[in-house]
């Protein structure tokens, strides 16, 4: 869904939920559903900066991995739950 134009957001949501009629809560649905696809892409975004950040960072000091547990660090980031950085998704 990430991937999606805003267009296409709001028709798939348009198939499944034709049963709406209201037109205020159809773009309330579609909204929310818009900035929960966003939130996401931001999350894993910034996981991927984080994990860059950090590889640089042992790069630039001239640790190795194991000595400064990155790789224990980069599995930490890639596996935090969306629900810890945004609860509401």
């Amino acid at each position: 869904l990430h991937d999606m134009t805003t267009e296409e957001v709001i028709n798939k949501i348009f198939e499944e939920n034709d049963h709406m009629t209201d037109y205020e809560e159809v773009i309330h649905l579609c909204m929310s559903e818009y900035a929960r696809i966003k939130c996401l892409e931001a999350i894993r975004n910034v996981r991927h900066k984080t994990i860059e950040i950090i590889q640089d960072e042992s790069y630039h000091t001239g640790a190795g991995f194991a000595e400064c547990n990155v790789e224990d660090t980069i599995k930490r980031i890639q596996n935090i739950p969306n629900k810890e950085v945004m609860p509401e998704l």
